[in-house]
């Protein structure tokens, strides 16, 4: 796997975003945990589409690689919170597992960017969420504020997204978003377990936890109120093929999704 942008220590300082392999044993244990998928990659060819929507595409598949390796920050502690929370050992495990998944997702997305001409320069910070010292300081809580964060807010938005996403895009592009899609099913769930072994939670805690959600939904707004225009007819297919929604379409997808969030995470916190 080549890098994205140039190299660059990542941390909570505003860095360029790099995804690399180190290769040999790890990359050969990585293979075998997650394979990746054989897909003809040469078969999307960026000279088919117009090159301000492939360079569009670059930038989205770029970000997408940055999200998901985010994620994957977020599972990894959200597994070191459960541990240290002792919680039941097998979602313990599954959180951990899931930072594998990610992983690959990661370089699903960077794969696109690189077959569409390389990674575009992605200035990003890095700092996981900041739930607030109440719950970060209790591992319990921040356990179950990323399961409430990551899983039953970040997860269960992708999902549908990905679904509709995938129907017309290029078949490569396509595989990859099912793939992600299949995966992240299961992380969504993982939310609703974790709240579910942990509890009950007293008033206090379901309050400080509704607003981890109410938080995470919120910060969906500003890409909701100020949508670029939609694609026109012309460009519409090509828009599909590279790997995104028009963006009415996808906004639609989006607070349909959100509305059914509360009364989901409500029931999970025991309220």
């Amino acid at each position: 796997m080549r890098p994205i942008a140039t190299p660059a220590t990542m941390g909570a300082e505003p860095a360029l975003f790099e995804v690399a392999a180190f290769g040999r044993a790890p990359l050969r244990r990585l293979r075998r945990a997650r394979p990746l998928p054989d897909l003809d990659w040469g078969s999307l060819d960026p000279s088919a589409y117009p090159a301000r929507l492939v360079e569009r595409a670059r930038r989205a598949w770029t970000f997408g690689a940055w999200l998901e390796h985010r994620t994957g920050a977020q599972f990894a502690a959200m597994a070191t919170a459960l541990f240290d929370a002792g919680a039941p050992l097998d979602l313990a495990a599954m959180a951990a597992d899931v930072v594998l998944d990610e992983a690959l997702h990661v370089e699903l997305n960077a794969r696109l960017a690189m077959q569409l001409g390389g990674g575009a320069p992605l200035v990003v910070s890095c700092a996981l969420p900041d739930f607030g010292a109440p719950i970060d300081a209790d591992p319990r809580l921040r356990a179950a504020a990323f399961a409430v964060h990551t899983c039953l807010v970040g997860e269960a938005v992708s999902v549908p997204v990905l679904a509709a996403t995938g129907r017309a895009a290029h078949p490569v592009v396509a595989a990859v978003l099912a793939r992600i899609a299949r995966d992240e099913g299961p992380h969504a769930k993982l939310g609703e377990w974790v709240l579910d072994a942990l509890g009950p939670w007293t008033e206090d805690e379901r309050a400080r936890l509704t607003k981890v959600a109410d938080d995470a939904i919120a910060a969906l707004t500003p890409l909701l109120d100020h949508l670029p225009p939609d694609p026109s007819p012309t460009e519409a297919d090509a828009v599909r093929a590279l790997g995104w929604l028009p963006a009415r379409r996808w906004a639609d997808l989006v607070r349909a999704t959100v509305t059914d969030l509360h009364p989901r995470i409500a029931t999970a916190l025991g309220n």
